[in-house]
């Protein structure tokens, strides 16, 4: 029996995530470009450009609020900026998308018969972009990077480090747990 490894598995699944996620773009693309309801076919481009937009805004808000900082005026107003164009793509995708899918369907008869359309529609607006955010970052720890290096408590000598002052590291420290070089 042919078996994966945890990596492949998770290869794959990466893969089927970004070709999932794209398939939900387009369908969410093309429900906000029947929801968008323009009546003359010379102006479809301008629903298709919109639906890119807000692609493009979601997928921002998906992954570049992690990595700004707070603690600067400036980034932290782009990022008060970005999160309400975010909020308000999201909100505009899902009105429409779910406008075009009731525009494409039958008209409901009851209260009852807009669950679907509404459930599909935050479905194919919400899930797609930080879908594929999470296929396309890896959350791998990086490793690390930490070297030694020369201080007034540890210097090189002779390929192995010593300590300078011994009153400051005990048995417990955590360079007494390194490797030696050799």
């Amino acid at each position: 029996m042919f078996t994966f490894s945890r990596s492949a598995y998770e290869s794959v699944l990466k893969v089927l995530a970004v070709i999932s996620s794209i398939i939900m773009m387009y369908i969410s693309a093309q429900f906000s470009v029947e929801g968008f309801s323009f009546q003359t076919p010379d102006k479809i481009y301008i629903g298709w450009m919109l639906a890119v937009i807000l692609i493009i805004v979601e997928m921002i808000l998906n992954n570049g609020i992690s990595t700004a900082d707070p603690s600067d005026a400036a980034e932290a107003r782009r990022m008060t900026i970005l999160i309400i164009a975010g909020l308000v793509a999201y909100v505009y995708g899902i009105s429409t998308n779910i406008s075009g899918i009731l525009h494409s369907g039958r008209v409901p008869d009851n209260p009852l018969d807009y669950l679907v359309p509404v459930a599909l529609g935050l479905f194919l607006e919400i899930v797609p972009e930080p879908l594929m955010v999470w296929a396309m970052i890896s959350k791998e720890k990086p490793k690390s990077t930490w070297k030694p290096q020369q201080s007034s408590y540890a210097t090189e000598k002779q390929g192995s480090y010593t300590q300078s002052n011994p009153s400051i590291f005990s048995d417990h420290d955590v360079r007494s747990k390194l490797p030696r070089r050799k």
